[in-house]
């Protein structure tokens, strides 16, 4: 899901999480939104496809992991990583 700055995110539906600590916070998300390397990355049409294909997938967790294999989207994952554990 690609939005501009003028359009708000909506969840789709309810994800239940084991660990409330994994859900990241109001101030998590607006740094990663911000963020210039961010913006610049999700640029590139092959992360927005590998990132469409998690997001589309019955079994998205299974697709997270295939893509953990593609560098781009590693390199991609370890910077919203730095944002959120400065």
């Amino acid at each position: 899901m690609f939005i501009s700055s003028r359009s708000r995110i909506t969840c789709r539906e309810t994800i239940n999480v084991e660990e409330p600590d994994d859900v990241l916070q109001k101030l998590q998300l607006e740094a990663i939104a911000s963020s210039g390397e961010i913006r610049d990355a999700l640029k590139d049409e092959n992360l927005q496809k590998i990132i469409r294909n998690i997001d589309c997938s019955q079994d998205a967790e299974n697709e997270l992991e295939k893509a953990m294999g593609v560098e781009a989207f590693c390199m991609f994952t370890d910077k919203i990583l730095s944002i959120i554990n400065p």
